[in-house]
């Protein structure tokens, strides 16, 4: 099928998921990934890309649906009996997989909130680790002001960044000139992103099951970040400063009008040991803080500035709701 539906969830759900045309339809697409994206967003609902002949994504997708239906209690009051036992039954066992207790209303999933407040659009990506698998979204469009919600489940561990200054070309590759992942396309489907780029970086259900959370600069910074949660008695953490005004010359990383859209890493620039913490540099104890990285941590003290750095604010409790790009 190369045309893309809608599905709408059962009364009381609204737009909860879209599924794309088949992925291995490549040639016959109608629309875009990019397209797709952008209007799933726009409904409020998730978006995946499915094939019946190779099976990808197709059991996602009745997962995805079939996590919004539990979120909503209403439902259960509405359908069959054998629904309503299928239901209860399925959420039932996902409390007791996650030590949530028969009764207890375990943790399923959590959601961050990408807000941006810059003046200019972003790219926000994600990059999952420790294992984990990726996240239904890797890549999407904000425009300024707008937020979007990621789901993540409860003992993800990963990264947020966000990309700046992207285009499509006339082939369709797309590209961003800070923060890109390569993969030519608005997804970044698993892959990093290319320094500099400020990082929003997360541990869920981590030692002790506690959730941990910081600002790395370690791999230079692109746009300002700030780490937010609602929670009473959790901390704030980021890099509120706009580094790229006080960046180093030599750090600076331009855009073709001299615009500088980043501020590099020492490590990425010199290669040198004691900017990588590598060789003899390679411990806390003879890896220390150089000129260059006392430029990142002096504009944003909560923040990781360089790799051995031992950082005793590193946040130890529940994980956050938000994050945004300040606009200064």
């Amino acid at each position: 099928m190369a045309g893309r539906v809608l599905t709408r969830g059962l009364e009381g759900v609204g737009r909860e998921a879209m599924r794309g045309n088949e992925e291995n339809e490549e040639s016959d697409r109608a629309v875009s990934e990019e397209e797709g994206i952008a209007f799933a967003q726009e409904y409020g609902c998730l978006f995946l890309e499915c094939s019946a002949r190779t099976r990808a994504n197709v059991v996602k997708c009745f997962e995805e649906l079939a996590q919004k239906i539990l979120e909503v209690p209403s439902l259960l009051e509405e359908g069959s009996t054998v629904g309503k036992k299928n239901i209860l039954r399925q959420r039932q066992e996902s409390q007791r997989t996650l030590g949530g207790g028969g009764d207890g209303g375990g943790v399923l999933s959590i959601t961050f909130t990408i807000k941006n407040n810059c003046n200019f659009p972003i790219w926000p990506a994600t990059l999952s680790g420790g294992g984990t698998p990726l996240l239904t979204i890797t890549g999407f469009s904000l425009d300024p002001g707008a937020t979007s919600p990621i789901p993540a489940p409860p003992n993800w561990s990963g990264r947020i960044w966000a990309r700046t200054h992207c285009s499509t070309n006339p082939a369709g590759k797309f590209s961003c000139l800070s923060g890109d992942c390569g993969t030519g396309a608005v997804s970044c489907s698993g892959n990093g992103g290319s320094p500099p780029a400020t990082l929003a970086e997360f541990t869920l259900d981590g030692a002790d099951g506690k959730d941990f959370y910081d600002a790395s600069l370690v791999d230079g910074f692109n746009v300002p970040l700030l780490i937010e949660t609602d929670v009473a008695g959790c901390n704030a953490t980021g890099c509120a400063a706009d580094v790229n005004q006080l960046c180093p010359a030599e750090l600076a990383e331009r855009a073709a009008g001299g615009e500088v859209i980043g501020c590099r890493s020492p490590c990425l620039v010199f290669k040198e040991d004691k900017y990588c913490c590598t060789g003899e540099y390679a411990n806390p104890n003879t890896c220390k803080a150089t000129e260059y990285s006392m430029v990142f941590k002096k504009a944003c003290p909560p923040a990781y500035s360089y790799p051995k750095v031992e950082y005793s604010l590193l946040i130890e409790e529940k994980a956050p709701e938000e994050i945004s790009c300040i606009s200064l």
